[in-house]
């Protein structure tokens, strides 16, 4: 899926600038990567961009977002991996790995268990990139917006329950010969009542972690945002990291107080944005504070160059107004769901201002 020549990669595990931690090329590179760390001032953007050349600090991010989700305990300081490919541009990827020890797998990793601060605290080898990186605002605030992200869409309570629940459906039939073969779980009535463990870690999760967030990072707590616009005239939409056009509109989720978070739109072919809560603009992106803005509807509407030729004139308005007459989606100009004069009225006041 990377595209990467598998015979040509540097792979590590463990703390990589041991020999004992090559699994396949060299360290050299990795351990040229962190003498660079070590030697500049991180807090400055110039030395995050030259750090992200080296490693690809996005996938970190999630990376370490998910484990920290999954209360996982038995990591960083174990059951870490990370490969690059050996070309120029090749940069360092972490992989998500043996993560059994989490989701209440035992009273070390339940869903009250802060394992931010076990990594804010943590003076090892392990944690050094990260703690590293938590120096810079910019990439501190993405780390903190990563989490939301991933609270608000793949571990919301009711994507995990869904999912759980498949693995249960999927798994039940053949368990009985699992457990007569392997003698573990010790019965169907263990397993499934682990199965409602994991299920109630997910309910659990996501307000523990928001809770450490705000504890570790100094934050004034979270606050609910919801985005509404209509997806027909989407051709994509991003808040953050999320695809909204995946997860659907309109979005309801919860952010930290004080951390901007970023609203990207791009209009779909015949379609064009009029503006953000009711005022103009100019492009498809917006950045708010979570605490001063809860909604944000982006209104878009139907392009006045209705014959989508390129250009807005006279062929527009021939074209406009039997599609109107015959009461057609098509002059739906505002797209509010019906075609009456306030169709007409906007599609002028567009047709006069050569565009949106």
């Amino acid at each position: 899926t990377h595209g990467a020549d598998p015979d040509n990669i540097d792979f590590l595990e463990g703390y990589g600038l041991l020999p004992i931690a090559i699994k396949e090329g060299d360290n050299a590179h990795y351990s040229a990567m962190i003498s660079y760390m070590h030697s500049h001032d991180m807090r400055l953007d110039a030395s995050i961009a030259q750090l992200d050349t080296m490693m690809d600090i996005d996938n970190f991010l999630t990376y370490f977002a998910q484990e920290i989700y999954s209360a996982n305990y038995d990591w960083p300081n174990n059951n870490i991996e990370y490969w690059r490919p050996r070309t120029p541009g090749g940069r360092w990827q972490w992989l998500l790995k043996d993560t059994d020890l989490g989701m209440s797998w035992g009273t070390l990793s339940t869903a009250p268990t802060d394992s931010l601060a076990r990594l804010l605290t943590d003076t090892t080898w392990a944690t050094d990139i990260f703690r590293t990186l938590m120096t810079h605002r910019a990439t501190r605030e993405a780390f903190i917006n990563r989490e939301a992200d991933l609270l608000n869409t793949y571990f919301a309570p009711a994507r995990v329950h869904q999912r759980v629940d498949a693995y249960r459906t999927m798994l039940g039939p053949v368990m009985p010969e699992h457990i007569a073969r392997w003698n573990l779980p010790a019965s169907m009535e263990t397993w499934s009542h682990q199965m409602d463990v994991i299920n109630q870690f997910g309910q659990e999760r996501p307000a523990f972690v928001r809770q450490h967030f705000a504890a570790g990072f100094g934050l004034e707590g979270t606050a609910d945002v919801r985005i509404e616009a209509d997806p027909r005239a989407l051709a994509a939409a991003t808040l953050n990291s999320i695809e909204l056009l995946r997860w659907g509109l309109p979005f309801e989720g919860t952010y930290f107080r004080g951390i901007p978070v970023t609203l990207n739109v791009t209009p779909a072919e015949g379609f064009c944005l009029l503006g953000l809560n009711g005022q103009r603009a100019t492009g498809g992106e917006i950045t708010f504070d979570p605490a001063l803005t809860s909604l944000v509807r982006v209104d878009l509407v139907r392009s006045p160059d209705f014959n989508r030729d390129g250009g807005v004139d006279g062929s527009d308005v021939f074209d406009f107004f039997p599609a109107w007459e015959a009461g057609s989606d098509a002059a739906d100009i505002n797209l509010d769901g019906g075609v009456d004069g306030l169709d007409v009225d906007l599609y002028f006041q567009l047709w006069e201002a050569g565009g949106c």
